[in-house]
């Protein structure tokens, strides 16, 4: 009896057409806004996402549709897709609007949404309505 999973193919069209990286994102991915303080506070933020390097065909589709290179860590035999610059965080943001996260990291989208918007000048709340929704 043959118990392994099958897994199905990754739709190649484009990534945006299903929710497919929305289960992957759930599962394996993570949202930071970080703060620097150097000669004024510089703020930053980040989707990653980390696989085995056996997984380096799915993380180079991810990363195409993001827009941004994957990273080694040789320590860990693992690959990462990091997105950092404003357009591939906006590409996330759109395609988790369209393929919400319905698990525990749908609070931490939204909380990273609110403050990129807060960020962008695109949100209406000052930073302390925001800190107190958070």
């Amino acid at each position: 009896m043959d118990n392994s999973v099958k897994l199905l193919p990754i739709n190649t069209l484009s990534l945006d057409s299903d929710d497919w990286l929305a289960g992957f994102i759930e599962a394996d991915g993570s949202f930071h806004i970080r703060t620097t303080k150097t000669n004024r506070i510089r703020i930053g933020f980040e989707f990653s996402i980390c696989q085995i390097n056996d997984r380096r065909d799915v993380m180079e589709k991810i990363s195409k549709f993001l827009e941004v290179s994957i990273s080694e860590i040789e320590s860990k035999n693992q690959v990462r897709v990091r997105s950092t610059s404003f357009k591939s965080v906006e590409i996330i943001i759109h395609y988790l609007t369209n393929h919400p996260l319905y698990g525990k990291k749908a609070n931490d989208f939204n909380d990273f949404v609110k403050g990129y918007d807060f960020y962008r000048g695109r949100g209406s709340k000052s930073l302390e309505e925001i800190r107190r929704t958070l």
